[in-house]
């Protein structure tokens, strides 16, 4: 279970029949009050944006694909840079909410802007490091 930075949301994953769903709860009631599929062969990870309006959902490490998603369960963009590689490795949300980093496994961090949810930067992330510092 995931909860909104405010505490009054919660995401719960659930798998029924071979397929991933996603509860949301109100924390006051702990009513479920919005309850959504999520095409995905096995969710790995979810988290809430810091404003509390978005919900991003990413794949099993087999599969590429990261889903942002509204709190009323609409789906808002599906990020999948590439098929057939490792895929997300982790998820980030910018402070103000407008700028999601997906770090994946073939090296790389894609920057996705919150009005099209489609990359804006690609920045490469490698295993090691030139030099001393790093800033």
């Amino acid at each position: 279970m995931v909860f909104t930075k405010n505490g009054l949301l919660g995401a719960v994953a659930e798998r029924k029949d071979a397929k991933d769903y996603v509860n949301i709860v109100d924390c006051s009631s702990w009513a479920v009050v919005n309850r959504f599929a999520v095409d995905m062969l096995d969710m790995a990870g979810m988290e809430w944006s810091p404003n509390g309006h978005y919900l991003c959902v990413w794949d099993s490490p087999s599969s590429c694909a990261v889903h942002v998603f509204n709190v009323a369960g609409e789906l808002l963009r599906t990020f999948e840079p590439y098929d057939d590689f490792l895929g997300v490795k982790a998820v980030r949300w910018a402070p103000n909410s407008e700028i999601l980093a997906v770090a994946t496994y073939d090296q790389q961090v894609y920057l996705l802007e919150h009005l099209t949810w489609r990359p804006i930067w690609t920045l490469p992330h490698p295993a090691r490091f030139a030099g001393e510092t790093v800033v």
